[in-house]
């Protein structure tokens, strides 16, 4: 699933040299966090998982379209 994410990540932005990263990661936990939720009625920390850190997700959509901007 993260490779996805990244992939999807690169297609978007094809003038930006990606490395994985921890935002990645992190939006993978918010997916599988979300299936957790409708699936189990759980959140993953209750699954005894670590759970995504939401605000750092916010930031990073943030400041990936202000990077798709930059040169427009």
């Amino acid at each position: 699933m993260a490779k996805d994410i990244f992939r999807r990540i690169q297609k978007e932005n094809s003038n930006i040299n990606m490395a994985f990263t921890a935002e990645i990661c992190n939006e993978t936990l918010i997916m599988i966090e979300d299936l957790c939720l409708e699936i189990a009625k759980k959140l993953l920390d209750q699954l005894g998982m670590p759970s995504p850190n939401q605000f750092a997700a916010v930031l990073f959509n943030y400041e990936l379209c202000h990077q798709q901007n930059y040169n427009t």
